[in-house]
């Protein structure tokens, strides 16, 4: 075999990995956006359009923007997402109203091209608000088409984990009375937990999360009044 047939062979077999990596590649992305489907109830058409969009441009078949399903182009993300916005409070999680020790990019920062020479330098662009770690790695780099759609996912999911234990009545004191000491203990605990999971699902009902949710839209205009993407972005449901 002569060094020509040789490169020849070597360069076929590296684009038959490389298309095998790509397939392997799509599959589970498809099965990724199946168990998404499946997990939030909220996921409006075009959210899955960015999301396939970005799996397009990182395959090299297409760029963000391109809808193949609609045949309606999306805005670019870079378009409208601004670089620098803050809200919410380091007192609650936006989402749950519990601690928060991180911050959630409320649009995943792995689908803007343009931060990724940002990043490292004097801080992670992009909006974003406290929230607790929890909720940050559910949301993950899922891209939700509203601030209101993501406060959904987080609910939903709150709901189809905890519900059934919330919806549990209570112990009463005489009931408790009447165990031994090492089960009333264990069940007190586990009335601790349900009062933590039903706080948690019921902040975004609560005057607390309206006044947050209604100071972050009012920010946005006063930041951005031209850009209306992102203002129909940040609008809670109610002041539709």
């Amino acid at each position: 075999m002569t060094d020509t047939e040789q490169k020849n062979m070597e360069t076929t077999l590296r684009d038959q990995e490389a298309r095998a990596s790509r397939s392997a590649f799509e599959r589970a992305w498809v099965e990724s956006l199946k168990i998404k489907a499946a997990t939030f109830a909220h996921i409006p058409a075009s959210a899955l359009a960015y999301e396939m969009a970005w799996h397009g441009y990182k395959a090299g078949k297409a760029t963000i923007g391109a809808n193949g399903a609609s045949n309606h182009t999306l805005p670019p993300l870079e378009s409208w997402v601004p670089l620098k916005f803050r809200f919410g409070s380091w007192s609650h999680c936006f989402y749950c109203g519990e601690f928060p020790e991180s911050q959630d990019h409320i649009v995943p920062r792995s689908m803007m091209r343009s931060w990724v020479d940002l990043r490292g330098s004097g801080g992670s662009p992009g909006p974003k608000t406290p929230a607790c770690l929890n909720c940050n790695a559910v949301l993950s780099d899922h891209f939700f088409d509203t601030l209101h759609a993501r406060c959904d996912a987080i609910n939903e999911r709150l709901v189809k984990r905890f519900g059934r234990e919330v919806s549990r009545p209570d112990w009463t004191p005489t009931e408790l009375a009447a165990l031994d000491e090492k089960l009333r203990k264990h069940v007190v605990l586990k009335q601790e937990k349900k009062s933590f999971y039903k706080r948690r699902i019921e902040w975004q009902k609560g005057e607390s999360f309206t006044l947050m949710f209604n100071e972050a839209y009012a920010a946005a205009i006063v930041e951005f009044p031209e850009n209306e993407e992102f203002k129909l972005f940040m609008e809670p449901r109610w002041r539709k």
